[in-house]
């Protein structure tokens, strides 16, 4: 979900999830906009999510899966354009 872009690329965190929403999604999307605006930095909001419970999966179930992932939102990530970062139940 890329909520805004106006003061610059979208910035967010992916959550692995069984309770991930389109709602709470563009929710905390909104959220990281409005955060960036008042710390003055460069960036808009962006926020994604995978529907899984990340306790039943493997190290390497997750890793794929993030792989999965990136392949699907390639087109749309990049320094200019999304900068995506861990969240809840990810890693590095």
């Amino acid at each position: 979900m890329q909520y805004n872009e106006a003061l610059g690329p979208a910035k967010g965190g992916v959550r692995f999830h069984p309770d991930v929403t389109m709602e709470t999604t563009r929710a905390l999307a909104a959220l990281m906009t409005w955060k960036c605006v008042l710390h003055k930095l460069p960036l808009g909001g962006a926020k994604g999510g995978v529907i899984c419970n990340p306790k039943e999966l493997s190290h390497r179930e997750i890793e794929r899966l993030s792989r999965v992932y990136i392949r699907g939102i390639y087109q749309i990530i990049g320094p200019e354009r999304d900068i995506p970062a861990p969240d809840v139940y990810t890693n590095p």
